[in-house]
């Protein structure tokens, strides 16, 4: 996954967190199925409903979603410089309408993704503090794990919002029930998403010794210093990995 939209979506998405956790301390034991999810952070019209998710894009979580790209300029990075202009110029003079993209389908998905990601990590942190979710299962944002009885989270999620939890999960979950291929393919696309080798590795050495040097062979090639070969070549040694992959990786760093 591209840097930028992994930096949009974890900035994105802790700004949010952050204004359901003052909504969660202003309500306190009081958090009902009516509690209102109303905040003013500041962003364009100032008034948005975390929890409206379909209908109307007016004041909606998406509509808080694009105006924190633009204002935490995260649309420069993720766009081309043509397109930045004609999202920045559009958003101005149609604060409550929705960009088109039109044929370009690589960015709207970039937006579609970020979106899709926040919006369900939004879910995930109103039901932790109590609040009504319904809304976002009646509108399809209820991406389960593609790792299943792991983490209740997407992809993305996983391994940009909440990787420790993760990590957690697996390690517990490892420690009672096997792994499936289809499990193990499914952690190797984690690790190629989020660049998380060695922990991971550690963590499923040795009861899945294949699996554990699949996610070293990664780390090795994802190494760009010889300083970070180094380190590398310590927790390989440390978990015993077979010789052969210490033999590519100082073959590795002779090339560097």
């Amino acid at each position: 996954m591209d840097k930028y939209k992994i930096a949009a979506i974890g900035d994105i998405f802790y700004k949010i967190e952050k204004m359901i956790e003052d909504l969660a301390e202003y309500y306190g034991d009081d958090i009902d199925e009516n509690s209102s999810l109303k905040v003013r952070p500041g962003y364009g019209y100032d008034k948005f409903y975390l929890d409206w998710v379909e209908g109307s894009y007016d004041m909606s979580l998406q509509s808080l979603i694009n105006f924190m790209l633009q204002e935490h300029h995260h649309y420069k990075k993720l766009l081309s410089k043509e397109t930045y202009k004609k999202v920045t110029k559009f958003n101005k003079s149609w604060p409550e309408g929705i960009f088109d993209f039109g044929d370009d389908e690589e960015e709207q998905q970039i937006i579609n993704d970020i979106e899709c990601t926040v919006i369900c990590g939004v879910r995930i942190t109103l039901k932790k503090y109590g609040f009504s979710y319904q809304n976002f299962l009646d509108a399809g944002y209820d991406i389960e794990s593609i790792l299943p009885h792991i983490s209740p989270n997407n992809l993305v999620y996983t391994t940009v919002i909440s990787p420790y939890n993760f990590r957690d999960d697996l390690e517990e979950y490892i420690n009672k029930n096997e792994l499936s291929e289809d499990d193990k393919e499914k952690i190797i696309e984690i690790v190629k998403e989020s660049g998380d080798n060695i922990e991971l590795a550690t963590i499923l050495y040795p009861k899945y010794l294949e699996l554990s040097n699949t996610l070293l062979q990664l780390a090795i090639t994802d190494c760009t210093k010889k300083s970070g070969c180094s380190q590398l070549a310590f927790n390989i040694k440390k978990l015993g990995a077979s010789e052969s992959l210490l033999g590519e990786l100082e073959l590795f760093k002779s090339k560097l």
